[in-house]
């Protein structure tokens, strides 16, 4: 038994080297020298890299030896309570009339929450820069607004601004949004809220497949199609993100269980015209073909009614 293991693993460390394997970049990822950065992180999926780690924990330990211990360390933080975990995660639990389901939730993270990174050197014009934040936050914020208010975002916008190729600005900004329920105010949680409605819609516009995405967090290649309004209310929220100084957070992740209260599910039934029983089975079943309609709909309900939406909602959302 212990000769057939190691012969597995023998042939999964054979072919995960071969660009062809989906793990193929995280273990690349995972052997380089060093703790990973900010553009690191932006090139492999976080899911990707929590999946090739779990699973050769699980089955064939011996591979983690070829693995660089700083860069899986920089990829494997523990959390404060000594258990391990990869990376951020937050576990979404949800409570529809009175009976609650976990959700588990990987949320995409851009940043590798380093402090003292040096700025990286520019590559585009200042004016061109400022042009790049003017598209996200509106025509009264450029780079140096930013620096003064937030300048680790700075640092790290200025990078995705740089490296279009790995993550989209905008989209960078949007991941950063959704990582901010932590420890965003009240004002800002509905800020994030509205703003999670408006992708959603979006999403759900334009196909199940980008629906999804939106819903997972996989906002790294997204485009979404606004209208002049919506765009100019997408840029208005991820000010008042800014200005609140929660953009830059690094989620630490945790288990987190709201209850949607009658009021917020009757209007999420009425908008996603189905039945209370397929609701809550799209609600708390991450595969659910309705899915998309469902949480599109929760998020829409929200947006209409935010002030009585109780804060561990809003946070969950």
């Amino acid at each position: 038994m212990f000769l057939n293991q190691r012969l597995k693993g023998m042939r999964f460390h054979e072919k995960v080297q071969e660009p062809g394997h989906p793990l193929h970049k995280a273990w690349t990822e995972l052997s380089r020298p060093g703790a990973a950065g900010i553009v690191d992180r932006l090139k492999v999926k976080r899911l990707e890299v929590h999946k090739l780690l779990t699973g050769i924990r699980d089955r064939y330990p011996e591979l983690e030896s070829h693995l660089d211990p700083e860069r899986v360390a920089s990829w494997d933080p523990k959390p404060d309570d000594g258990t391990s975990g990869i990376g951020p995660r937050i576990v979404r639990g949800i409570v529809i009339v009175l009976v609650v389901l976990a959700i588990p939730r990987m949320l995409s993270q851009c940043s590798d929450g380093s402090e003292d990174s040096a700025p990286p050197i520019a590559v585009l014009s200042d004016a061109e820069v400022d042009a790049k934040v003017r598209e996200i936050f509106g025509l009264s914020v450029d780079m140096d607004a930013v620096k003064r208010v937030d300048p680790k975002l700075a640092r790290e916008l200025l990078t995705a601004i740089n490296k279009p190729d790995i993550v989209l600005p905008l989209n960078f900004v949007r991941l950063q949004a959704l990582g901010s329920a932590e420890v965003a105010d009240r004002d800002a949680l509905e800020a994030r809220a509205e703003l999670k409605a408006i992708w959603l819609t979006a999403a759900q516009a334009k196909s199940a497949q980008i629906c999804r995405m939106a819903m997972d967090g996989d906002l790294r290649a997204l485009t979404l199609d606004f209208s002049e309004k919506e765009r100019a209310r997408e840029q208005d929220l991820l000010r008042k993100l800014l200005e609140a100084k929660v953009l830059s957070h690094m989620p630490k992740g945790g288990e987190t269980r709201y209850a949607i209260p009658g009021w917020l599910v009757n209007d999420t039934l009425e908008r996603s015209g189905l039945s209370l029983e397929r609701l809550k089975a799209a609600l708390t079943d991450p595969d659910s073909a309705e899915r998309c309609e469902a949480e599109t709909a929760l998020a829409q309900a929200v947006r209409a009614s935010p002030k009585k939406v109780p804060d561990d909602v809003l946070k969950g959302l």
